[in-house]
């Protein structure tokens, strides 16, 4: 390179490097700006929880006061909410657990702040949380007495929500544990607080403690209202359950782990409706049909002839288990060992995918298990890829040490062309499981089966 050349070459690059320095200059300039001027604009935003005072801001002038002065809340022959003829809308809140028995202080400060953020309905939810150290029973009598304390605060707060214009929707059965100390045989210590609740669509007892707390709350007067809940037409709304239903239970396989003395009563229940509706067996069969018509086989291995081909074993998140096919008194056996549960039931499971399933069908599965150890797990359709929703009711099975057959018929709700089926919860304890001769089929219901009868009672309820 000549001198010429290079002294042209050496400018070229100081030029480049000047306008690299006078941009990153003038980048940190503007960072620098937009920083000052961020912290001249930039201000807490903070809204105090008892802020009532009137600001253009305020909707509590919006508000109808005292809540119910035209009458209770009534639903249209549109299926719209009115109130004194006029139609009404509601923005609402949830104040849950002892949050809703706050000291008169806190409530004429809550109250009045809900309202100048227009809210104008509560969700009184929880009031029976068992986890709570204040709710709303007086916890030296189990849960048949209310707290008087509780209910002091509970009647003083709705009264000033009430006076600010806010609306009250009570929740009766959302949380309540109940105990044999409630007068209910010992196993209901053995169901989960959530699985209780469906108790009491078919198990008197049960159903007769909820009534029995509802009229104690409804029928109390509240003195600062000088009017009953059941009266009181600033309580708009009234949820007797919380979530819950038979056939939401049923799909959902709470039935299946009851005890057998809360299944027998349902059975009971069963077999009574039957005889109201079709008065004989002889009619019970005409209207259910003949005997079960069975699809082809779904699955291509289901006795595991051919190992694990076409099945899917899955360990998830921190779970450990390991799982082979071996024979066991000459069948063909899947043991699957957990030796370190996860996080989650359903982090140790096993499924077939790859499945073709059309909305309205059903399938009689029928399988082998044991457990080492007395455990439960889930049997259902779900999609075989993302979002991974169910596509049938789960059934919930309990295992026990011995060889026992077992047989469900799953309900498809959806249709989908990559569907599995699956058996999950195996991760819900430190176990062994054996599982044999699985069999999928389509399914045509059935009439009774052999030894049912319902001049005798015995039409077993289907899972």
């Amino acid at each position: 390179m000549e001198a010429g050349e290079a002294d042209c070459e050496e400018a070229r690059i100081g030029s480049i490097w000047h306008l690299i320095i006078m941009a990153a200059a003038a980048y940190w300039w503007n960072a620098t700006r937009i920083e000052e001027r961020e912290r001249e604009v930039v201000f807490t935003f903070y809204l105090p929880w008892d802020d009532s005072s009137e600001t253009v801001t305020s909707l509590a002038g919006w508000l109808d006061k005292p809540a119910g002065k035209y009458g209770h809340v009534y639903v249209g022959s549109d299926g719209h909410l009115y109130v004194g003829g006029k139609r009404i809308r509601f923005l609402g809140v949830n104040i849950c657990g002892s949050a809703a028995f706050p000291f008169k202080q806190e409530a004429e400060g809550i109250a009045a702040r809900l309202a100048k953020f227009g809210v104008n309905i509560v969700r009184f939810h929880h009031m029976d949380a068992p986890w709570e150290s204040f709710n709303i029973f007086d916890k030296r009598y189990g849960t048949r007495k209310l707290n008087d304390a509780a209910l002091e605060r509970l009647d003083y707060f709705i009264a000033k929500l009430k006076e600010n214009g806010i609306y009250v929707d009570l929740n009766l059965l959302v949380s309540r544990r109940l105990t044999a100390a409630d007068g209910l045989p010992p196993e209901i210590e053995r169901v989960d607080w959530k699985d209780q609740q469906v108790l009491g669509f078919f198990v008197d007892a049960v159903r007769d403690l909820h009534k029995e707390y509802a009229k104690q709350l409804l029928h109390h007067k509240n003195p600062y209202t000088n009017i009953t809940y059941a009266e009181e037409s600033a309580v708009a709304f009234v949820e007797i359950v919380n979530e819950q239903g038979l056939i939401h239970s049923w799909l959902g396989g709470v039935i299946d782990r009851l005890p057998e003395t809360f299944k027998d009563e349902l059975r009971v229940k069963w077999n009574e409706w039957l005889k109201l509706k079709y008065g004989s067996t002889e009619k019970l069969e005409e209207a259910w049909g003949g005997p079960a018509r069975l699809g082809e086989e779904v699955l291509a291995n289901p006795s595991f002839e051919r190992g694990l081909e076409g099945w899917v074993v899955e360990v998830h998140d921190g779970a450990q288990a390991s799982y082979s096919v071996m024979s066991e008194n000459g069948t063909r056996t899947l043991r699957i060992r957990v030796v370190k549960r996860g996080t989650a039931n359903w982090h140790v499971q096993f499924n077939y995918p790859g499945i073709r399933v059309r909305e309205g069908e059903t399938y009689l599965v029928r399988f082998a298990a044991r457990a080492e150890s007395e455990a439960y797990i889930t049997v259902r359709i779900l999609q075989a890829h993302e979002p991974w929703s169910a596509l049938s009711n789960v059934v919930t099975l309990k295992l026990t040490p011995e060889w026992r057959v077992y047989e469900v018929a799953l309900g498809v709700s959806a249709s989908d062309d990559n569907a599995r089926f699956d058996i999950s919860n195996l991760g819900a304890l430190e176990t062994t499981y054996y599982f044999a001769n699985f069999s999928v089929r389509l399914f045509q219901g059935s009439g009774l089966k052999e030894g049912e009868s319902l001049e005798a009672g015995r039409s077993r309820r289907s899972r």
